[in-house]
């Protein structure tokens, strides 16, 4: 026995609907897709100390507009993947890549206009992927590092368009490159009762060969730049109680003040860094191991912040969405 391989077909039918209230202006949209799958995955372990997976999967869409045109397309997508002990026990090594057929993407809801047309249909996105690494382990030490990169070709990113017909049948199928590539490096050292922990990782995005800033990114990647994760945990096994926390540390980054093609005139300014400090501790009594009560201190300094996934805090002028402050959860 050397692996395994598993098989199978899905589907999906999803319809994105807009119905437009306005009173002296009513409307509704509907944008809809349906899709069939097949696919085959194998997981094999055909030397010592070799792991390979590998597999593959074909797809038909059905995609209807908002005018009820009609769009049929098929595509394929494949990946593999490998792991390696070059040395046993110490040092293993990775690999994998991947393409991935994703059809034409539902617009956003509120973005739908029933002027669109779609001229000689929409684009197909596509994705390649790819990322290597190895993991070293000594003594309850584990150190990791990856290099990571996907290009993501025709992302569909539709604009409402002019509140007049006829809107330009770009509005309606405009679609943007995407790269995004970056690396991480980490360690953890384990002992019988606890583990430290240690991660930075380094991402950017492009859109268009443009880096991108958080109002091009929102529905493509977000300006994520360089971050830094530390944690700690602690277990008291006598008593059934653990204890831990985590710092996120993310670094300011000037690369938002490119100017991208689509917003040539909006001032900006440099994405700021925040800390965060979390911390929780969790019991489970000996003798219910199935009953759990976890208390969290969230945000623990009342940092004034907000992640690398909100939109605006690029620009000037704009108040962002801030995280919670300070905060308890109790669970």
């Amino acid at each position: 026995d050397i692996g395994s391989v598993t098989a199978g077909f899905d589907f999906y039918n999803d319809k994105a609907e807009l119905d437009y209230l306005n009173p002296t202006e009513p409307f509704s949209t509907d944008e809809r897709a349906t899709n069939i799958g097949a696919y085959a995955q194998a997981r094999l372990e055909p030397f010592d100390r070799t792991r390979i997976s590998f597999g593959g999967r074909a797809d038909h869409q059905w995609f209807t507009g908002v005018d009820d045109s009609d769009w049929n397309n098929a595509g394929i997508s494949g990946n593999i993947s490998g792991e390696y002990d070059l040395m046993p026990e110490f040092l293993t090594v990775k690999a994998a890549t991947s393409h991935v057929w994703g059809g034409v993407p539902l617009a956003e809801n509120y973005l739908q206009n029933p002027a669109w047309t779609y001229g000689d249909g929409p684009e197909l996105v596509t994705s390649n992927n790819y990322t290597a690494g190895l993991e070293a382990r000594y003594n309850g030490f584990t150190f990791e590092a990856n290099v990571f990169r996907t290009d993501i070709n025709d992302a569909r990113l539709p604009v409402f368009g002019p509140e007049t017909s006829p809107v330009p049948v770009f509005t309606s199928i405009r679609t943007l490159d995407l790269v995004s590539k970056g690396w991480e490096i980490g360690g953890r050292y384990d002992w019988d009762a606890g583990f430290v922990s240690v991660k930075y990782a380094d991402i950017n995005a492009d859109v268009d060969g443009v880096p991108a800033d958080t109002e091009i990114g929102r529905y493509l990647t977000t300006p994520l730049g360089q971050i830094v994760m530390i944690g700690a945990g602690y277990t008291f096994d006598d008593w059934g109680v653990k204890v831990g926390g985590d710092i996120e540390i993310a670094l300011n980054t000037d690369k938002t003040l490119v100017r991208h093609p689509t917003d040539p005139t909006s001032a900006k300014k440099e994405l700021p860094g925040y800390e965060v400090v979390n911390a929780y501790v969790e019991w489970t009594p000996p003798s219910k191991p199935n009953f759990t009560l976890r208390a969290d201190a969230l945000n623990m300094f009342d940092e004034a912040y907000t992640d690398r996934a909100a939109y605006g805090q690029d620009f000037v002028g704009v108040d962002p969405h801030y995280d919670p402050g300070r905060s308890f959860r109790l669970s």
